[in-house]
């Protein structure tokens, strides 16, 4: 069983008597995925909380434009005594650091890939978010089986993976698509010829005896397993309007949310 803490933004407010620490959360239903499962553990950290923890030049980059008034210098200049009038209280400040510090403690979180921040969070925090590849095999699991329930079961299979990408990577896609490459005719690369590339090519013929190709764009109506952030609203697009069910780090993250926000969670104590 694969642990996981996500941290997602709320908007509700601190309490007036707060007490020192934010709860930790055990989302009741374990996810499946074939040869294992995921666990999820969320904490939900106050917006005013993110806020008091960012630099004033961070937030002023990061915030909507229309959160700030555009009346003239003056108004401006309340809004911002209003906003930072709450970071008065410097422990707020540490409130996120100590439930994360919390959470690897009490979870035994061996490595940072175990804690995800929800993509707000990781946008205003500036802290990127390393999926692991238990989450990805959960979410394709899932949704491969909503796939079978109706009878639409993809048989090409697209994979983007980006330059000066380790072989590793590699290694972890064929364990992800492992339990269904008896199903899948045909591999689609796109992109360079990466090492990570070249090795799940080998790997699909030679345990398989499934083709590959490299080509410029994705197959129509295909899985697609797409490993590429700097374009993914493009690729988004590109996959609905093909018939692709596609898969990449925002939608991992989408169904992680998803599963915290619906499911049944108790706090840990």
């Amino acid at each position: 069983m694969h642990t996981i803490f996500y941290v997602e933004i709320t908007e509700e407010a601190l309490p007036a008597a707060f007490a020192s620490k934010l709860p930790i959360y055990r989302v009741a239903r374990q996810i499946p995925y074939e040869e294992g499962g995921l666990q999820i553990y969320c904490g939900h950290v106050p917006r005013e909380v993110v806020q008091a923890g960012m630099p004033r030049e961070a937030l002023q980059e990061k915030l909507p434009r229309e959160a700030l008034q555009e009346k003239g210098p003056s108004q401006n200049a309340v809004f911002w005594k209003r906003l930072f009038r709450r970071r008065v209280k410097s422990n707020r400040k540490q409130l996120l650091p100590e439930l994360l510090s919390r959470a690897e403690e009490m979870l035994s979180l061996k490595d940072r890939d175990a804690i995800l921040f929800s993509p707000e969070l990781s946008y205003l925090t500036g802290t990127p978010n390393r999926v692991p590849e238990a989450c990805y095999r959960a979410c394709l699991f899932a949704r491969y089986h909503e796939k079978q329930r109706k009878a639409d079961i993809p048989r090409t299979v697209s994979i983007t993976i980006p330059e000066d990408t380790p072989s590793l990577l590699g290694e972890s896609i064929c364990r992800m698509l492992r339990p269904y490459l008896s199903k899948v005719n045909y591999v689609v690369f796109t992109g360079e010829r990466t090492k990570a590339a070249l090795w799940a090519e080998r790997y699909f013929y030679e345990e398989y005896g499934i083709l590959s190709s490299f080509e410029k764009k994705p197959a129509k109506n295909s899985l697609w397993l797409d490993f590429e952030k700097e374009r993914a609203t493009a690729h988004k697009r590109y996959a609905s309007e093909n018939g692709i069910y596609h898969l990449n780090e925002a939608e991992v993250l989408k169904f992680l949310d998803t599963i915290t926000k619906n499911g049944y969670n108790t706090e840990v104590n």
